[in-house]
């Protein structure tokens, strides 16, 4: 499956991948009119993720891991036949205009390497990245590869700088949402690999290992591993009180700036934050923001007032870093700071108009919280929410009870594209499900074709509910024709010595007449 060959440039679309059958379709789907190949290395997947790329006409390659990003990369180029290689990643989805980035390369004649945005989904990540960053996602494969065992990076082959340009290309990326960290526990993954790079580097006497304090603190950060991240920045500090950075490394510089402020910050140490602060404007950071940090800050120390009135003056802006701050970003801040003050009306108007822009930064609980607290209707909330965002929302509210969320999966049943994710979800539910609570979902699921997810399968196979809600639960299932229902019934009673007639008949009678008449007559018979 490739793209269309407008123009005369040979494109290959690069990904490294493992386990990923969820977003690996949209992903392929969305880049192919930018390419005239599609290349897979996979690093060890037991899903369905091989048979994904094949049915799209990828070319697979069944590799291996041997956790260093940069490498896998490299062998993933090996077998790219384009003058230029797109980089993607699998819960990446592209956006643009296929012609004008074909019509951008084939002018590029002195570009080593080309830079898009990614526009990160991070629900509740506690890295303070912007939201969108330029990253260099395009390169030609004769001049450049990788290296970086994490966080790496496109370098020229003979080591010589870079010669770029940008390309108005969007990368929509999903992969630090809440949900996917803690199911590929990429935080952990990441901190271990990032401190192994930095220790490598220290024992081998690397004269700069400023990229590896800056790759370990990011990954201490999202790990809440705060004093880690400042302790592996305190080197810097006294590097850069000493003298800036060189002109060439600032973007760097810059990066160990913000991760500083934020460990700090969540430390309670916010002289060390502002000092920090002061070191980025004393290099020429835009005062749009010195300013959104400085909210952070004041946010961080409780003062969330002081954090209104600074986020007013902010207008959107680029750092140092190349991130940009954006009105989505601000909108976050301050749907934070009002819902903190108790102000839940204003909390709400910025939280919706943020959903509404397609980013959700901000946890589950919390939006609940607001959602309540300004007597938001849940339907207006469920159809604020992106499509892009309805499956990583799942993930956070699968992890709280079901009764406190019940109302909004009601609500995003009627409002998303599929309601496929939300019975799913629902489905994992079941532990904190009352037998009312699950009736109604259970049917929705075998209605869908999926009756080995019904809520009332688990209450009635499970040894941890209270066995008259199993025999209740095996009750409803005798009646929907579920041929399990009668063996559910016998392991219960087989377990429960405190079982009587009467307990048996108020748990069953009330969901399945039929059931108790049929136990009551092996009573008799008894």
């Amino acid at each position: 499956m490739v793209g269309d060959r407008i123009v005369s440039v040979f494109i290959s679309a690069c990904y490294i991948v493992k386990d990923e059958e969820r977003v690996l379709a949209a992903s392929l789907d969305a880049v192919a009119p930018f390419v005239d190949e599609i290349v897979v290395y996979d690093t060890g997947s037991s899903d369905g993720t091989l048979e994904i790329a094949r049915s799209r006409g990828a070319v697979v390659v069944e590799g291996h891991w041997d956790d260093d990003f940069g490498a896998a990369r490299n062998r993933a180029l090996e077998h790219c036949r384009g003058e230029w290689v797109f980089s993607v990643d699998a819960d990446e989805v592209v956006q643009g205009d296929p012609r004008a980035f074909r019509t951008l390369l084939r002018r590029s004649a002195v570009a080593d390497v080309v830079r898009v945005q990614v526009a990160n989904a991070v629900w509740d990540s506690v890295d303070d990245d912007p939201l969108t960053v330029q990253m260099v996602r395009v390169f030609r494969r004769r001049t450049c590869h990788w290296t970086g065992a994490l966080h790496e990076q496109v370098v020229r082959r003979g080591g010589e700088r870079l010669s770029g340009t940008v390309s108005p290309l969007v990368l929509l990326h999903s992969g630090y949402t809440v949900q996917t960290m803690a199911e590929k526990g990429k935080t952990d993954r990441n901190l271990a690999l990032a401190r192994r790079e930095l220790d490598r580097a220290l024992e081998d006497g690397h004269h700069d290992v400023t990229v590896h304090r800056v790759n370990f603190a990011r990954s201490a950060l999202s790990s809440r591993h705060f004093q880690e991240a400042l302790d592996a920045l305190e080197p810097l500090d006294g590097q850069y009180a000493v003298q800036p950075p060189p002109a060439d490394w600032l973007p760097l510089a810059a990066s160990a700036s913000y991760c500083a402020i934020q460990a700090a910050a969540s430390l309670g140490r916010f002289e060390t934050a502002r000092s920090w602060i002061e070191r980025l404007q004393s290099w020429g950071e835009r005062p749009g923001a010195l300013t959104r940090v400085r909210a952070s800050v004041a946010m961080a120390e409780g003062d969330f007032r002081g954090a209104l009135d600074l986020l007013r003056d902010v207008t959107e802006v680029t750092d140092l870093r190349g991130g940009r701050v954006t009105e989505v970003s601000l909108l976050l801040d301050t749907a934070n700071c009002h819902a903190a003050l108790g102000e839940y009306d204003q909390a709400a108007d910025a939280m919706l108009e943020h959903l509404r822009r397609g980013a959700g930064d901000m946890p589950a609980p919390q939006m609940l919280a607001i959602v309540h607290g300004a007597h938001l209707p849940v339907e207006e909330f469920a159809a604020a929410v992106p499509p892009a965002l309805v499956v990583p929302l799942l993930g956070q509210l699968s992890t709280l009870p079901f009764a406190e969320v019940s109302d909004v999966l009601e609500a995003l049943l009627a409002t998303a594209p599929s309601p496929a994710p939300v019975l799913a979800a629902a489905a994992s539910m079941w532990p904190s499900m009352s037998l009312p609570e699950a009736l109604p979902w259970s049917l929705r699921l075998r209605e869908a074709g999926h009756p080995e997810s019904c809520p009332l399968l688990a209450i009635a196979g499970s040894a941890e509910r209270e066995p008259v809600d199993r025999l209740a639960a095996a009750a409803v299932l005798h009646e929907v024709g579920d041929e399990r229902a009668l063996s559910f019934v016998e392991h219960v009673l087989e377990g429960w010595e405190e079982a009587t007639w009467p307990l048996v008949e108020q748990a069953v009678g009330m969901y399945s007449p039929r059931l108790r008449d049929l136990l009551a007559a092996s009573v008799v018979e008894a």
